[in-house]
């Protein structure tokens, strides 16, 4: 996805969301398997023949069952979560505060806090207000859901109640076939030419 973003700056709502849906899903049965991914990046999203994502290098995952913290601090600056910075253990909603910066940068082309700065963007991470430009044209649903899924207070972040199902019950998310969706029959259309085998559809 990296590449592909790299290409065309911004994807629009519709195509970010059918990604967003889909790692989503992997997310999801990590997290049913008792798995904290840590690493969610566009570089770990590779695309199929079709434009179907997959999830890759589960290099920094591990098991944390239900009451458990993890303290270790790592992943991608970009993405780290705040309690992930604060230091005192993170559970999977660190992964839900990936998702959505990785959800915000496909739609806005950089991640909502990026700054070359590192302790700065450290900081805005903490402390910093989620902004939207208004070059880009975003549904009230989606600025919904990147405000719930970007709550600094994990008690309050989507996902917090019922993990993966929350994210599912938003009607950013709730108005694709899951059940497609995870048989890999929903299809997008693509506005850039990025897939090998002329295969956009």
């Amino acid at each position: 996805l990296f590449q592909h973003l790299s290409n065309t700056k911004r994807f629009p709502e519709k195509q970010a969301r059918f990604y967003t849906d889909q790692i989503a899903l992997a997310l999801c049965h990590l997290h049913s398997k008792d798995f904290i991914y840590r690493d969610l990046k566009l570089e770990n999203d590779l695309m199929d023949d079709y434009g179907n994502v997959s999830l890759t290098d589960y290099g920094m995952a591990r098991v944390i069952r239900e009451g458990e913290l993890a303290n270790t601090f790592c992943g991608t600056p970009e993405y780290l979560a705040p309690e992930v910075l604060a230091g005192g253990g993170y559970d999977k909603l660190a992964d839900w505060w990936s998702l959505g910066i990785l959800a915000y940068e496909m739609m806005f082309g950089l991640p909502p806090f990026y700054n070359k700065s590192q302790s700065t963007m450290f900081k805005l991470i903490k402390e910093g207000e989620l902004k939207f430009s208004e070059k880009v044209s975003l549904s009230p649903e989606g600025k919904d859901f990147l405000t719930k899924i970007l709550s600094k207070n994990p008690k309050d972040r989507l996902g917090c109640k019922k993990d993966f199902e929350d994210l599912f019950e938003h009607p950013w998310l709730k108005s694709i076939d899951r059940e497609k969706l995870i048989k890999k029959e929903v299809r997008i259309s693509l506005k850039y030419s990025c897939l090998p085998h002329s295969n956009q559809r």
